[in-house]
């Protein structure tokens, strides 16, 4: 099972859902949305966990929430990417950076 946070562009809004054909559900949210749709983060792991920790974060966030399981972007929403980073150990795909040199 997959959670996934998604950022709606120019809005910043947020989405956090669940999916077990994340891919699928990626595509229909794209095609449901007028805005542009970046793939935040995506998390996996057990099903009844990520079905849990879904219910968990949608209460944690509910002050900012916009309607369902959209969220205003936000520091309260950065820190929970960075939690759930360090819970899951995520380690951010650097491959494309290009560091500046003198």
């Amino acid at each position: 099972m997959t959670l996934y946070i998604l950022k709606a562009i120019p809005s910043g809004l947020i989405k956090i859902g669940i999916s077990d054909q994340f891919d699928l559900r990626l595509s229909a949210i794209r095609r449901q949305n007028s805005e542009s749709i970046e793939v935040v983060r995506t998390y996996h792991g057990d099903a009844d966990y990520i079905r849990q920790l879904e219910k968990e974060l949608h209460e944690e966030l509910n002050v900012i929430r916009w309607q369902c399981e959209w969220f205003y972007g936000g520091p309260e929403v950065d820190c929970v990417v960075s939690r759930l980073d360090r819970d899951f150990s995520f380690t951010p795909d650097i491959s494309n950076f290009c560091p500046v040199t003198d």
